[in-house]
């Protein structure tokens, strides 16, 4: 059975309501998000999802302890954006048979990563 939320609320947005925050395994408790889209330079937009979840996931170890919280954060890399980034920088060689649409794709995806982890 699962202890007390401890004090945390969350907001439901199934429910739209706060919640007490019970974890299902109290000695386990996961964290999943979504990170951000690398298609260009970070923005402000880019940094308060992560400052969020950071500040979320600091309050988590400090309430069920650091080695009771698992925090892990996609990057994702591929959708329309990128694709038009892609077609964008290198759409000359893609139309002349130089490279490849998937090749474009990743060259976009890492350089953005390499400029977001900068």
């Amino acid at each position: 059975m699962s202890e007390p939320s401890k004090g945390l609320s969350l907001y439901n947005t199934l429910t739209r309501t706060k919640e007490p925050f019970v974890p299902i395994d109290p000695q386990n408790v996961r964290m999943y998000v979504c990170g951000p889209t690398v298609y260009d330079f970070a923005h402000i937009g880019n940094a308060r999802p992560a400052i969020v979840f950071d500040v979320l996931f600091r309050l988590l170890r400090q309430l069920y302890g650091e080695k009771h919280v698992t925090y892990v954060r996609n990057i994702t890399d591929v959708d329309d954006k990128i694709n038009a980034r892609a077609l964008r920088d290198f759409g000359g060689e893609i139309a002349a048979g130089k490279l490849s649409l998937n090749d474009a794709i990743r060259k976009v995806t890492e350089k953005t990563a390499d400029q977001y982890h900068k």
